[in-house]
Order: structure tokens, then sequence, then C-alpha cells
């Protein structure tokens, strides 16, 4: 299976239909296997489950996405490109379920046992990929992992993704660990650091997922997702180009080429 790299919207949209069909476009363009939005239907209620102070609050309801755009943004994307939605309210597990191959949880969100319940129920066979701060040594995570649906679905042999990120906007390089991604179940990276370089170094550690935030050069300054951690068309294309070459070289070689053939003969064998 080869690396599945997923453009991330998130907010860079700025409330913009046309935007956030242009960044179909960049994710497309860029050559991505998936484009990702992120989706609650009730600013206010996700903002009191996570507990988080006013000016979350104002940013939430700023760029709540309608509902009607997951049926537009999933017809724009055609068979040109997976879309992808990230889940925040258990709620919204049913209204997303209609447009996704995969079910996204973010790191926030990957303790909330009523989430991945709800996840579970809609899911059936198709992948859930949940963002997590430590894949190893994570006994909160060791307990979500054990739980009776999800190790139901290991049983019925569905692979669900474990997707490792620092959650800081931009990542520091310090604090990126991607020995976390030496693990024996599927292992994604969320990358926040804006590192052009950053998804190859993840597939050369072991990851089989990468996601990476876009933006386009006209969204908006103040827009939170519009940080450095976010690549621009140009980064973004150069960025998944890495990751190609980095599964070219982590691949084991099936043969020897010709040119290492003809050389063998000089081999000093004493």
């Amino acid at each position: 299976m080869s690396v599945f790299v997923i453009g991330e919207m998130a907010s860079a949209h700025d409330g913009d239909l046309g935007k956030a069909k242009q960044l179909v476009d960049v994710a497309v363009a860029a050559g991505c296997d998936a484009v990702k939005v992120q989706f609650w239907s009730d600013a206010d209620r996700l903002a009191d489950r996570r507990g988080v102070p006013q000016h979350y609050r104002d940013i939430y309801r700023k760029y709540q996405m309608p509902v009607k755009w997951l049926r537009i943004l999933k017809d724009y994307c055609g068979e040109r490109i997976e879309f992808m939605a990230t889940c925040f309210l258990p709620e919204d597990t049913e209204i997303i379920s209609p447009f996704v191959k995969r079910f996204k949880v973010s790191a926030f969100e990957s303790r909330d046992s009523e989430l991945m319940d709800a996840i579970c129920w809609v899911a059936e066979n198709r992948i859930i990929i949940m963002s997590v701060n430590e894949v190893r040594g994570n006994p909160a995570l060791d307990h979500i992992l054990d739980s009776d649906e999800l190790c139901e679905r290991s049983r019925n042999g569905i692979r669900d993704v474990l997707m490792y990120c620092v959650t800081a906007y931009p990542a520091p390089l310090s604090r990126i660990d991607l020995s976390q991604l030496k693990d024996s179940h599927p292992v994604g990276f969320s990358d926040h650091t804006g590192d052009l370089d950053m998804g190859a170094y993840a597939v050369c550690a072991g990851a089989t997922y990468i996601e990476a935030h876009m933006k386009l050069c006209e969204t908006d300054g103040l827009n939170p997702d519009g940080g450095s951690f976010a690549h621009l068309p140009a980064a973004l294309k150069q960025y998944v180009s890495n990751i190609r070459k980095a599964e070219v070289v982590m691949s084991p070689a099936s043969r020897r080429s010709t040119s290492e053939l003809e050389l063998k003969r000089y081999q000093v064998i004493a």
C-alpha cells in the first residue's frame, strides 16, 4: 500500500465556498489522495464540550461549515480525489457518514468515548483514523484501543489508524518525536511543522498515512489555520513529491539495476 496523503483545509476556506473549492483543486494538483474538511454542526456545543474560553467559541462560530457544503464539496471532488471530514460531535456522525469512506477524529476528541461509540456505530467496515499525541506508552490510549467496539472491529480485520501529532501550531522540530511511529499498529503522522521534508521523514519512520495543512495565497492572514504550518499550493506539491521519493527509497529493491550488475565483476573477493 502506498502512503495515503491527506490535504487538510481546516478553516483555511475563510467561510467562502469558492475558496474551499480552490483548496480541493490545490490538493488534487499536489497529488494528495484525499482532501479533508472539519465539520461541526453546533459551534457552541463544541465549545462547551471542549471547555474553551470565549475567543475559541467565536472562532468556532466564524468557521462553522454549513452542512450543505458536505454534498457540494463531495460532488466537486468527484473521482479526482477522496473527500474526508473530521467529526467532532457524536450527533454529527450520521450527518457525515454518507459522504466519507474513512472517519477522522482529532487529537482533542481522541478520549471522547461518546464520540468514538457513535463513530463505531455508523462506520461499519470503514477505517477510523484517530489523531493522538502519543502512540506508545499512553495509558489513556490503551484504554480506548481496548474498548469493546474497537476490539470487535480489529477482530473483524478492520485496520484502524493512529495518527501521531504534536498539537502546536506550528509544532517546533524539537518536539517532533518520529520514533512514536515505530509501532505494530497502523500509524500515520499529522504534520503541523510546515517543514517541506517532514512528511518524507515520517514515511522513513514508518508512517502509512500523512496529513498536512494547506492554505491559499488569499487565505486571511488572521485565520487560525493560515499560519506557517500550512503549505501554500506550490509548497504542498513539493511536500507530496518528497513523500513519494521517500516511498521509493524505503521500498524493498525488487532486483539489482543493470549498472550494478555490470560493475559487480570488479568486486574484490579475497
